[in-house]
Order: C-alpha cells, then sequence, then structure tokens
C-alpha cells in the first residue's frame, strides 16, 4: 500500500500483492486474479470517521465495497 494525505483523507492505494521470505518482499503478479484493493479515510471530528474500502477486479470491475461513518469508543 501506498499511504497519502489527499484532500483531508487518508488514501490507501494498491501497489501490489507480495510474498516475504528471509526479510524480502517478492512481488506477485496475482492482481489480475484477486484485484486491488483500495481504501480511504477521514476524520469527522474527535470520535467519528468515515471510511471506504474496495476490491476491484480488471474483468469485473467492482466486487467488493464497504463504507460507512464510524464511532470511536
Amino acid at each position: 500500500m501506498n499511504y497519502l494525505w489527499e484532500d483531508g483523507r487518508v488514501i490507501l492505494r494498491h501497489k501490489g500483492y507480495a510474498f516475504r521470505a528471509f526479510g524480502h518482499f517478492i512481488p506477485l503478479p496475482i492482481t489480475w486474479l484477486i484485484g486491488r484493493g483500495d481504501a480511504w479515510e477521514r476524520a469527522i471530528d474527535e470520535n467519528k470517521f468515515e471510511m471506504s474500502a474496495t476490491i476491484t477486479h480488471p474483468l469485473w470491475g467492482k466486487v467488493y465495497e464497504y463504507k460507512g461513518w464510524f464511532d470511536v469508543k
């Protein structure tokens, strides 16, 4: 994942899948199979945040999504 600050939100951008072995990351070219995961979060106030997370497949489009406003307690 790449983490960015953009328009008052933390953006999590998919960079691909990898396998970690002996302290090294080995890229796995399987995004075409599983899809890419992306998300963002935005603080609403001290105790609430809004977020969205999606998995998008290159052939079938958006295959999973959840989003909403959440309370931190």
